[in-house]
């Protein structure tokens, strides 16, 4: 899922563990600074304005606990946009997920377009744990797996919940509450959903993007899934790549186990790689380069861009071309160590990102800083935004994606319960628990019609006013609602459109079906909550 943009939090630490004051505000804002370094994009991301505050939310470190007079508490992150805030506007919020709230700032424009239109005010709120967010400060990620047991996604909902009952006031003039519609992407379009459903009086509208609910929360698709659709874009942008793909890998295979060093020499070289390589690397060797191809698929966007990588547009395109630029006699492998390249080969300062927080060489890749093994085998990146994704893939909600060079262009790679299991059980002494979300949340046998034993009009009346968005190029998609699951649980699927594309900013290149997906989007909006346009002339609240 999207993790991105890891920013160190030591400077912050003096905000960990603190404790609420009887009477002292749990929110506390400052201006933002024209010269504050906020910017973590590349330059080919534009379209959204610096925050106009950044502030501090004081909340409880365990929600569901007892700690007697003692309560302790630590601060989340807000960056907030008021310049269009107006009395009778709505609060467009985005639930922060895996990562520090800049880099979901950044790349999800679509409140920003719409906040002046309608008043809005628009708040992001990190989620706890990333970023700089950290309950227990330095001392987060110090390799006590008890230091983490806060980690748990009705923690994070109970922390959005605390936050927007203390942030939507009344507005003066009308003694009215502003209505709040959640946005989320990915993880965060999970708990966007999440929010609406379980705080209905505190969210009042969800816009859930690539949110993968039946796959993460229930687990209800095939693992195949997920890299059948990175080879059908694939072959989308040029019949011949999964074939030339499965060819590279092929003969990498056999040059790997041939037993000759001066195969692993020329892979090395070929591939640019940082330090020799051995026969028992092939398996790190064959996830890195299957990274590459996950990160270009879920950023098939239709303009250049730095969500996960700095990449061009339609990167998969490209990779294929790239692919292709080798030759048949070699089997495509020159070619296909240019594509590898793409996603690694960004300057420093941009690649510092959720996957790949790390500084490449202009020289070489380094297989183990830019990707590591996880629980999340579509990867977690490195650093504490990594630790506490590879967690929670354990301890709190479990995805199982796997290859098998069938259905999909990757070598076969067995990855299971049982292989999650084991690396749970020894790397943080915890056990998945796969269906465990269904009645933590209360969503059993919430499923789209089509596969539900239940009578249409009970799911139909189970929850409302959420949109699930989807686009189909992203490889998450299958994880996902395909179809309305009542009259205002609306399933929205964009042909050309990859990881969440429709929550960015709007952009010239963006295909129609994603102008439509927005369209629609607003009208459901202004629909289900009453909203119209606002006039300049209506009053203005700072």
């Amino acid at each position: 899922m999207a993790r991105i943009l890891r920013r160190p939090f030591a400077v912050l630490a003096a905000f960990a563990c603190a404790r609420d004051v009887q009477g002292e505000s749990p929110l506390t804002w400052q201006e933002f600074s024209p010269s504050d370094n906020w910017m973590q994009a590349s330059p080919v991301d534009v379209g959204v304005p610096a925050p106009t505050n950044k502030g501090w939310y004081s909340t409880p470190l365990d929600h569901f606990g007892n700690d007697g007079l003692h309560a302790v508490a630590f601060k989340l992150k807000v960056l907030r946009y008021s310049k269009f805030k107006r009395c009778g506007g709505p609060i467009f919020f985005y639930s922060g997920n895996e990562g520090p709230i800049e880099g979901f700032y950044e790349n999800t424009g679509l409140p920003f377009d719409w906040a002046e239109e309608f008043g809005a005010d628009v708040v992001f709120v990190e989620h706890r744990y990333y970023g700089a967010s950290q309950p227990f400060g330095n001392s987060t990620f110090n390799g006590t797996v008890s230091n983490l047991k806060f980690l748990r996604v009705e923690q994070t909902l109970a922390d959005y919940a605390l936050f927007m009952r203390d942030y939507n006031q009344p507005c003066p003039s009308t003694h009215l509450k502003s209505k709040v519609v959640v946005f989320g992407g990915s993880y965060g379009g999970i708990l966007a959903a999440l929010l609406r459903m379980k705080y209905p009086t505190i969210f009042h509208m969800a816009m859930a993007a690539s949110a993968p609910i039946p796959e993460a929360v229930a687990m209800q698709v095939q693992p195949s899934s997920f890299y059948q659709v990175i080879t059908d874009d694939a072959r989308a942008a040029d019949v011949r790549c999964p074939v030339a793909v499965q060819k590279a890998f092929a003969r990498l295979y056999e040059l790997f186990h041939s037993g000759k060093e001066s195969d692993l020499d020329f892979v090395q070289q070929t591939f640019g790689l940082c330090s020799p390589l051995q026969a028992e690397e092939w398996s790190h060797f064959m996830q890195y380069a299957r990274n590459a191809w996950t990160e270009m698929a879920m950023c098939d966007y239709p303009y250049p861009s730095s969500f996960l990588a700095p990449l061009p547009a339609w990167p998969i395109k490209a990779a294929c071309a790239a692919v292709l630029t080798g030759s048949e006699a070699d089997s495509y492998v020159s070619g296909f160590a240019k594509a590898v390249a793409m996603p690694y080969a960004a300057p420093a300062r941009s690649r510092s990102n959720r996957r790949n927080s790390v500084e490449s060489s202009s020289s070489c890749f380094d297989i183990y800083k830019l990707f590591i093994a996880c629980a999340d085998q579509t990867g977690c990146g490195t650093g504490s935004d990594a630790t506490a994704w590879d967690y929670q893939m354990c301890a709190d909600m479990n995805i199982i994606v796997a290859s098998n060079n069938k259905t999909d262009m990757f070598p076969d790679r067995v990855w299971d319960m049982g292989s999650l299991q084991a690396y749970c059980a020894k790397k943080y002494q915890v056990q998945p628990r796969p269906r465990d979300m269904q009645g933590r949340f209360g969503i059993l046998d919430y499923l789209p019609p089509s596969d539900s034993t239940l009578d249409r009009d009970i799911v139909d009346s189970a929850y409302s006013h959420i949109i699930f968005s989807n686009g189909l190029l992203d490889p998450w998609h299958p994880g996902g609602y395909l179809e309305d699951l009542g009259q205002t649980v609306v399933a929205l699927k964009i042909p050309l459109g990859a990881h969440h594309l429709d929550l960015r900013a709007k952009n010239q290149d963006d295909p129609q079906c994603v102008l439509d997906a927005r369209a629609k989007e607003k009208e459901l909006m202004q629909k289900w909550l009453h909203l119209s346009p606002m006039v300049a002339s209506q009053e203005i609240v700072v």
